[in-house]
């Protein structure tokens, strides 16, 4: 499983069709927990950077994937052809 996770694209919206990039860091160990976090970045979707937690590195890069799907669900992002992105398939 790679350590980190970027997503470009764009963002059709009424507005139009805006640039679209998110990113997933790499799950890193938390400082007051054995737990371990990743950072969603998603300005596009979301106002602020989000920490994703979980018990381990992979299950905290996975729930970040999840969390990223939910952001996205029900918008129509596409690839730089055009082409929709389908994002049950990321990560």
């Amino acid at each position: 499983m790679p350590d980190s996770f970027e997503l470009t694209g764009f963002l059709k919206t009424g507005r139009g069709i805006e640039p679209f990039l998110a990113r997933i860091s790499a799950p890193k160990p938390s400082t007051d927990s054995l737990d371990y976090s990743c950072t969603v970045h998603a300005p596009a979707v979301a106002r602020r950077d989000k920490e994703i937690f979980g018990a381990t590195a992979d299950k905290a890069r996975q729930l970040a994937l999840q969390f990223l799907r939910s952001l996205l669900e029900g918008k129509n992002l596409v690839d730089k052809g055009g082409k929709k992105v389908d994002i049950d398939r990321l990560g």
